[in-house]
């Protein structure tokens, strides 16, 4: 399972790709269909992230894989809902949380 952070970026890519394509890339480079993507770095879920999530999604399923999402703040986890509805894939606090599918409530002391 691959790990990938995502952060805003003004920069364009080499070929101009988005971040579905990118990441589709790097799965591929990798030859997995497995992905956790850490969006902790994402200040606004906003412009056309969900789309590419959506579609990353869609390309992620038609190869009989995986992605989960991770990291979300609780006002991005709001917006997240809101924007992809049904659609939309289960997150995880942390990437640990995320590659085990599991969410465990912090340990009392």
């Amino acid at each position: 399972m691959l790990i990938v952070e995502v952060r805003c970026s003004e920069e364009k890519t080499p070929k101009n790709l988005g971040l579905a394509d990118r990441i589709w890339s790097l799965l591929q480079q990798h030859f997995t269909n497995r992905v956790v993507l850490n969006l902790k770095e994402i200040q606004l879920l906003d412009g056309n992230l969900p789309q590419e999530l959506r579609r990353l999604d869609k390309l992620i399923h038609d190869a009989d894989g995986v992605i989960r999402i991770c990291g979300l703040s609780e006002s991005n986890h709001d917006i997240y809902q809101q924007m992809l509805g049904e659609s939309q894939l289960p997150v995880y606090r942390n990437p640990v949380d995320a590659v085990f599918c599991s969410w465990r409530p912090s340990q009392p002391r």
